[in-house]
């Protein structure tokens, strides 16, 4: 059996567990070598958060675990949290188990949002990696002059409406609850800000699917990135949970790399 190079071993993994992230495309590293922002596109702003506000927060409190195949590579526990005042923090945790532990550390990420007129607006969001403190970071969103900024300095313009990696989920996520599911041509472009880059994401719903996680048929709403990309991810929602995501899948070149399900 060939075996990787104990780096790219290392990479593995934490590509793995850094998917644990439902939506959280980009890498997570990003902030270890950050070269000059680029703001983004005009076609890309406002538009974004082109959706009626839907009448509560999606459910998202649960365990999940990640697999790359058969081999369990951890699990990550999501919570929502309402801080008052229409402002939320939404964060998980992610555990390696197993021999993932050899590769990574355990990820812990968050975002601060509040809602403004049926709008998610993100306030900080933080990524922290306990065996590579130097690929943690901070950003802090400035809506009013169009910059997010890291505690290092570093300054990423932008604009319109954006959304960090966590409020990115959770802006489908709601996309897909104003819509109630009807699956369509339409898509939905989102905005995502990370230290080095600004860049659009386009999702669409793709189908109505059963799916069974062991417990039984579950009648879901298949959410897929649509945008042209080697990288792509296909996300799984319950109606009858709230919409509750339920399983996701990242994929590359169109072959599914790690599957995460809720437990």
């Amino acid at each position: 059996m060939t075996r990787l190079p104990t780096t790219d071993r290392r990479r593995t993994w934490a590509t793995g567990l850094a998917a644990l992230l439902l939506l959280g495309i980009a890498s997570s590293a990003a902030a270890a070598n950050t070269p000059t922002p680029q703001p983004a596109p005009a076609a890309a702003t406002p538009a974004a958060e082109a959706v009626p506000a839907a009448p509560a927060m999606p459910p998202v409190d649960g365990r999940y675990t990640l697999r790359r195949g058969v081999l369990k590579l951890g699990t990550a526990d999501f919570s929502l949290i309402d801080l008052g005042g229409d402002c939320y923090r939404y964060a998980y945790a992610a555990n390696p188990t197993g021999l993932a532990r050899m590769f990574i550390g355990r990820i812990v990420e968050a975002s601060e949002f509040c809602m403004d007129d049926g709008a998610l607006v993100p306030r900080t969001y933080s990524f922290n990696r306990e065996d590579e403190k130097d690929e943690n970071y901070v950003l802090r969103f400035d809506h009013e002059e169009g910059v997010a900024r890291t505690d290092d300095g570093v300054e990423i313009e932008f604009e319109g409406a954006v959304h960090d990696r966590l409020s990115l989920q959770m802006a489908v996520q709601r996309w897909v609850i104003v819509n109630k599911g009807a699956v369509s041509d339409a898509t939905y472009t989102v905005v995502q800000v990370e230290p080095d880059e600004v860049k659009a994401y386009e999702f669409r719903m793709a189908a109505r699917e059963t799916i069974d996680l062991g417990q039984g048929p579950i009648e879901t709403v298949r959410v897929e990135r649509v945008d042209p990309s080697r990288r792509s991810i296909r996300v799984w929602v319950d109606p009858a949970q709230g919409y509750r995501i339920v399983q996701v899948e990242h994929l590359k070149d169109g072959n599914a790399q790690f599957q995460m399900q809720l437990n």
